[in-house]
């Protein structure tokens, strides 16, 4: 993603910036979101990933346009909030600090430029804020600068959103004018987290009391200090705690003086630490200009001279003047067990490494003694890696080098106390996944840690599968795992059910071929393959695909580790950056981008299908378009509606059309987030077909129109929350949880996505229901002879 700089120039009467000029003449049109993006906040997000998901709707490229300075000058933090303790040295430095100036925002300006560029964008543009482009009215603003300079033909904005001189312009006048032009306008409605609309000042006022885990939650990330290591007095190591120091950015807010449960990042590692932001009131020369004084657990790193950042994660306590030298080692020890205390009964992922294309992401969870790997490699699904992926899944978990066979490699795992080694295929939309998992107890006693070794057998299986001497895959294996496949693709289409489901998908997904694909491959594809092409295809994914890696459970430092290691070795390091790319030889591909890949499906009413077969009852499925995407922030509606309407025993089209009706022997709706589609499904008595649709869309109306009664709306609601707060119970819960959070990019925790489902109201569903769309009708019924 590029960042442009751009400038009105009053005197012409039009933009400057070197992709403005270069852009003169061209057919080329963009989508625009606005905004000034102090804190890169979930708020932020819901713009970004409504821009990105629109404009790939409309073949728009998509930017973003923010401005080098606050508009409105008065919108930072001018004042400290006295909630949090100081020292008499500390209060005098931030006294000091406020009567320099201001204001102070949540964000240095190269982070929230880097926040921006790392969102998927084409392009971010930085306006100058000058006296000249103060003075433009609204009209001047959206006729020049957006719709004739910046050729934007689709813009997304909050809900609060103002623009033009004094901040005249508004939401409404912003829609009539995009009525006028053809300029298409979407209004984002505020996210909430717990009742409270996120918006850049709350996040500085929960800043500046210290609450910094209730800022992480309405930031989506961890507020964060990013710097170049300065050399200290060296205190620290005569205390055997030697630390990291850095200075906070002179525009960015200062936290509370304290100390912090941290991850200090540097080159892409998150390592756990300890921080302390002050004036260090102790000792004999206390600074004028605070200090982040950062100590990395377990670690003795030499980082003068380099930049790092401090995330910082838990508010400890107030930075305070001890009586003396022992009494406050006493304490940074106590500082110390309870930052580690906090880490580690972390419920949430945190980061453990980020490069380009690659992330490994840790959910420590100390009361399951299960400890879980997960290697989840993506790609852009093609007919070719749809049905090489399940292959590879099936070959290098059947054998490999060290154990060339399936018997012997079973008996490994066997003997790894029970150890699981499986791999699975998947997809969501046109992004194909390929994931790797495996199992095992953290710890026995005496010693005994059967995921060490398990971990360096995944390593092997995934780095020196079971080849011939070529390299490639031994050919009989190949041969054999192709059969296996083959026979699950047989069992599928003698299923009924199964089959139907899948010619579904093939007529739902007709003119958009990536979406439809299968993740298990299709026959013709399956008996092409050569054990070469395998290896080949392996190996780009294996060195190049999008990858991250989960670790879940009870789990040591050294095995994050460790895996990181063997990452490096596969993939060097390099920094992450959205949508750069460099070697195409060399280079891994980036992480997928939400709104990007998966990539929106253009979803128009079709003609009904109705198809024969020797079959005993009739399948009926329908689908109808969401109206929400994926990474709408009012995707949590959807859900509760889907749960309403046909999710379980005691939904509506149960109750309907199987219990009072008895139309169908089962019945139920399901969200397909990446096709846009609520579907419903139902194995119906043959020849109630048309009562049984007419049921179906009886009951979407019932919705719509608000009849449903309010122990349904209630018991429903009850249900999903209870279900989401029982995910901390389950670690395949959390997982995927996460999964499904990373491919949207939602940032809540399960525990904040159950407070927002309760609050909920039935006027909500109804409007939900109200705008679903019947795209397809597909029937499968006896045949007639």
């Amino acid at each position: 993603m590029d960042l442009i700089n751009i400038s009105w120039d009053a005197r012409a009467g039009r933009l400057r910036g070197t992709d403005i000029d270069n852009a003169a003449g061209t057919q080329a049109y963009n989508a625009v979101c606005l905004g000034f993006f102090d804190g890169c906040h979930v708020g932020h997000r819901a713009l970004i990933n409504t821009l990105l998901y629109a404009a790939a709707e409309a073949d728009l490229s998509p930017c973003i346009l923010t401005f080098d300075q606050l508009p409105t000058q008065n919108s930072g933090v001018s004042s400290y909030d006295d909630s949090v303790p100081a020292s008499d040295t500390g209060r005098k430095v931030r006294e000091r600090r406020m009567r320099e100036g201001g204001p102070f925002l949540i964000q240095s300006a190269a982070d929230r430029y880097r926040h921006l560029t790392d969102c998927g964008a084409d392009r971010v543009y930085v306006q100058q804020f000058s006296a000249e482009f103060s003075r433009l009215g609204p009209e001047d603003y959206l006729e020049k600068v957006l719709y004739r300079d910046l050729r934007v033909r689709l813009i997304v904005v909050g809900y609060d959103f103002r623009f033009g001189a004094d901040s005249s312009g508004r939401v409404a006048h912003l829609q009539r004018w995009g009525e006028e032009l053809g300029v298409r306008v979407i209004v984002v409605p505020p996210v909430q987290i717990k009742g409270a609309t996120v918006h850049s000042s709350l996040i500085r006022q929960a800043l500046l009391t210290g609450h910094i885990e209730e800022v992480n939650r309405y930031l989506g990330h961890h507020f964060s200090i990013r710097g170049e290591v300065i050399r200290g007095s060296a205190r620290g190591r005569t205390t055997g705690h030697p630390t990291a120091n850095i200075l906070c950015p002179p525009e960015q807010i200062w936290p509370p003086f304290g100390v912090y449960a941290t991850l200090t990042e540097v080159d892409g590692r998150y390592y756990p630490s300890i921080s302390n932001f002050g004036v260090r009131p102790t000792v004999d020369d206390p600074t004028t200009e605070p200090i982040l004084e950062t100590l990395i657990f377990d670690r003795e790193m030499d980082l003068y001279g380099k930049e790092i950042t401090v995330h910082l994660l838990s508010f400890i306590r107030p930075e305070e003047r001890f009586q003396s030298y022992m009494s406050m080692v006493a304490q940074i020890y106590q500082d110390i067990e309870q930052a580690t205390a906090f880490l580690r009964n972390m419920d949430t992922a945190l980061p453990c490494y980020s490069a380009a294309g690659t992330e490994v992401r840790v959910i420590r969870a100390e009361r399951f003694n299960t400890v879980s790997l997960y290697w989840e490699f993506y790609f852009r699904k093609t007919e070719k890696l749809c049905s090489a992926a399940p292959v590879i899944a099936r070959l290098l978990t059947a054998a490999s080098k060290a154990y060339p066979s399936k018997p012997l490699l079973a008996a490994r795992l066997a003997d790894l106390y029970g150890a699981t080694w499986t791999a699975d295929t998947g997809s969501f939309g046109d992004l194909g996944r390929l994931v790797f998992h495996a199992s095992a107890v953290g710890h026995i006693d005496a010693g005994i840690n059967p995921i060490d070794e398990l971990l360096e057998l995944v390593l092997a299986c995934l780095t020196e599968p079971l080849t011939d001497e070529s390299g490639h895959f031994d050919a009989a294996l190949v041969a054999s795992e192709i059969k296996n496949q083959l026979d699950l693709l047989k069992a599928v289409e003698d299923n009924p059910h199964s089959w139907a489901g899948r010619r579904f998908i093939d007529n739902l997904t007709v003119g958009h071929t990536a979406h439809g694909l299968s993740s298990r491959g299709n026959p013709e594809q399956l008996r092409s393959l050569t054990p070469a092409e395998l290896s080949e295809i392996w190996h780009d994914l294996l060195y190049k695909a999008p990858l991250r890696v989960r670790w879940t459970g009870r789990i040591r430092s050294d095995r994050i580790d460790r895996t990181i290691e063997a990452l490096q070795k596969l993939r060097p390091y390099r920094p992450y950056r959205a949508g750069k790319r460099g070697d195409a030889e060399t280079d891994t591909v980036p992480m997928p981008i939400p709104g990007r890949l998966p990539s929106p499906m253009p979803l128009s009413p079709l003609e009904p299908v109705v198809e024969e077969r020797q079959v005993q009852q009739s399948s009926l499925r329908l689908a109808y378009r969401l109206p929400f995407s994926y990474v709408s922030p009012q995707r949590h509606v959807l859900t509760l509606l889907n749960a309403m309407l046909g999710g379980g025993a005691d939904s509506l089209l149960f109750a309907k059309i199987r219990e009072e009706l008895g139309l169908a022997y089962s019945v139920r709706s399901e969200l397909n987030h990446g096709l846009g589609v609520l579907t419903v499904s139902a194995a119906v008595h043959p020849g109630s077909e048309d009562a049984a649709e007419a049921a179906v869309n009886k009951t979407i109306a019932r919705l719509a129109g608000g009849d449903f009664s309010a122990s349904l709306f209630n018991n429903m609601r009850k249900q999903l929350y209870n279900s989401l707060i029982s995910l901390r119970d389950s670690l395949s819960g959390t997982l995927s949880y996460d999964v499904a959070a990373c491919l949207s990019r939602q940032s809540e925790s399960p525990a904040d996505l159950a407070a927002k489902i309760m609050q909920i109201q039935p006027h909500e569903i109804a409007e939900a229901a109200a705008a679903l769309v019947a795209i397809l009708s597909y029937r499968l019924q006896p045949n007639k002879e």
